[in-house]
């Protein structure tokens, strides 16, 4: 059975999550329901709904200007949704960043929308290709057209919500609080921990080589520390989600080199490996996103520094989330209990080194959002009790006082900045 972060699970939830995944199932129910409402109108129903007279009594004329009206009606609506999703995810993505599409066209609704407007021109040109086909009254599909009347005038009312959530989707304080909301939940510790680690020699062992060029979407550690369990051996590893790495780079060490070549190439499995980034790998992707966005934010061409604001306000609850969440060495153990597989060391700053030097060098030239990233730094060192990341967070609030002070024009910004920095040392001496 596949584990909760297994590859199996990974690619499974890419197909779902995909643009066309809940579509293309819509399609299909509407399709089936389609030729089911045939069958009944060829079984007696259409015939049956003609006996109630006007307006039921649809002649084949009516009935075939219906199904043609149908048709044109469906085949405007996926067109205009199409076009007006075209056009805002064209504007939204130059503005605040193309790896925010993935986003926008995997969400719930949006896919809802797509497949219900898909499905229901699907159905149309059956009810179209259908009616007056048979012969007498069952050859009007007066069944399927009336149902279809009803499914056209709830998707003319869903359209209207649709356009408007649509909007709403790509909104940029939308965005924000979805990554934030996101990151904050895949702060969860490590499960199956072993209670005492074991002392292991690495320098015995050999490398688990990646086997394709990609970045590290998932890692199933309790399929690998099963494995290492059946196995009798033990396993550290070298990469996180989010890692990139090449062909033949090490994933992780093999302690006493227990498995055979075989073996040690079916433990790669447990390795999601993706082409490029996506939200797949959690909390690295999530906060890279923030801080593209903030950095497009603070660009000549945009200079909204309101949304960088929202997103240093976002980064602050991931910084807690995470920073809370053991940063010690962590044995993941075997299903008796044992220890088998050693996570990454240093997880947060694995994880915020990058984006905070990033963040750091675009909210330099700019001193009121230096002071606000400076005083959120504070805000979540003050909320976190690990030694080693409290210095790493002093540590980046240093490096950004002292290159927006450098960069800083004005004596009264300047202070501003000394005045965020002294904040933070107090609060680190308290």
């Amino acid at each position: 059975m596949a584990g909760p972060n297994s590859p199996l699970r990974w690619f499974a939830s890419l197909l779902w999550h995909s643009f066309w995944g809940l579509p293309v199932l819509m399609i299909a129910a509407a399709i089936g329901i389609a030729f089911t409402l045939l069958l009944l109108d060829a079984g007696g129903a259409s015939a049956w709904i003609g006996s109630f007279g006007y307006p039921f009594a649809l002649s084949g004329g009516t009935a075939r200007e219906l199904a043609n009206a149908f048709a044109a009606v469906h085949a405007t609506f996926v067109s205009l949704y199409f076009s007006i999703t075209l056009l805002v995810l064209t504007l939204a993505a130059g503005n605040l960043g193309v790896r925010l599409i993935d986003r926008w066209i995997g969400h719930g609704r949006v896919r809802f929308t797509i497949g219900l407007l898909l499905g229901s021109l699907a159905w149309a040109l059956i009810a179209l290709a259908a009616v007056n086909a048979g012969e007498g009254e069952d050859g009007y599909a007066r069944l399927t057209l009336f149902t279809l009347l009803v499914v056209t005038l709830f998707v003319i009312s869903w359209l209207a919500f649709a356009l408007h959530d649509l909007g709403r989707i790509i909104h940029v304080d939308t965005d924000i609080t979805a990554l934030r909301m996101d990151a904050v939940a895949d702060a969860t510790p490590l499960r199956r921990l072993a209670a005492t680690a074991p002392a292991i020699d690495w320098t015995t062992g050999r490398a688990l080589a990646a086997p394709r060029d990609g970045y590290v979407e998932t890692i199933d550690r309790l399929a690998l520390a099963d494995r290492m369990g059946e196995a009798g051996g033990h396993l550290k590893l070298v990469v996180s989600v989010g890692d990139y790495v090449m062909q033949g780079e090490p994933l992780a060490l093999l302690a006493s080199d227990p498995l055979d070549d075989g073996q040690a190439t079916a433990l790669t499995r447990a390795f999601g490996i993706g082409r490029f980034r996506s939200g797949a790998q959690g909390a690295p992707f999530h906060v890279n996103l923030l801080v593209e966005i903030a950095g497009r934010a603070l660009s000549p061409a945009v200079n909204d520094f309101y949304t960088a604001f929202a997103c240093i306000d976002g980064l602050g609850p991931i910084l807690v989330a995470q920073g809370q969440l053991p940063q010690h060495p962590q044995w993941v153990a075997d299903a008796a209990g044992n220890a088998r597989v050693l996570a990454v060391d240093e997880p947060f700053i694995r994880l915020f080194r990058t984006p905070l030097d990033a963040l750091r060098n675009a909210t330099a030239p700019n001193p009121q959002v230096a002071v606000r990233l400076i005083t959120m730094l504070r805000r979540a060192s003050g909320m976190i009790g690990d030694a080693g990341i409290r210095q790493f967070l002093e540590d980046q609030a240093r490096a950004l006082a002292d290159q927006a002070d450098t960069k800083a024009g004005a004596d009264r910004d300047r202070a501003a900045i000394a005045a965020a920095w002294d904040g933070t040392a107090v609060l680190r001496d308290a």
